[in-house]
């Protein structure tokens, strides 16, 4: 008799094998955790088995590398059915010199402000006289 094996946390289908029979009830199988008689469904590729109950239901699998939005870092998702929290799996592109880069519902390239020095002082709050204050020059 075939049993299915499913992912303890997920719940996903991870393979079959033969059940081991009984040794105190010859022609009774026994069924471990985590796994069932009854035999998954076929799935297209991007597709996914869950168990659901006593039957199997198909969901998008979204396994897979991702890249967060905010870091741009690589994200490793083993979890079948959810997507990490702001993240795609578009991945970002090469970010030349002089520009930064944003998430917006796409990745987007953005050249980075030049500023004057008296211009990132005014950006912090401060003035000139600030920092000669703060150097001990004043």
């Amino acid at each position: 008799m075939k049993i299915y094996h499913f992912n303890l946390n997920y719940g996903h289908y991870i393979g079959e094998s033969d059940a081991l029979e009984s040794p105190r009830r010859p022609g009774d199988y026994l069924i471990p955790l985590f796994a069932t008689d009854v035999k998954p469904p076929e799935c297209e590729l991007g597709e996914i088995q869950i168990i659901n109950g006593d039957s199997w239901k198909i969901v998008e699998d979204k396994r897979g590398t991702y890249y967060s939005t905010e870091t741009h870092q690589i994200i490793l998702n083993e979890n079948p059915l959810e997507e990490p929290e702001n993240s795609t799996k578009e991945q970002p592109p090469e970010v030349p010199d002089g520009y930064f880069l944003t998430w917006n519902n796409g990745w987007v390239l953005e050249k980075i402000p030049v500023q004057t020095p008296q211009q990132k002082l005014e950006s912090l709050g401060l003035t000139i006289d600030d920092l000669k204050i703060l150097l001990g020059i004043l």
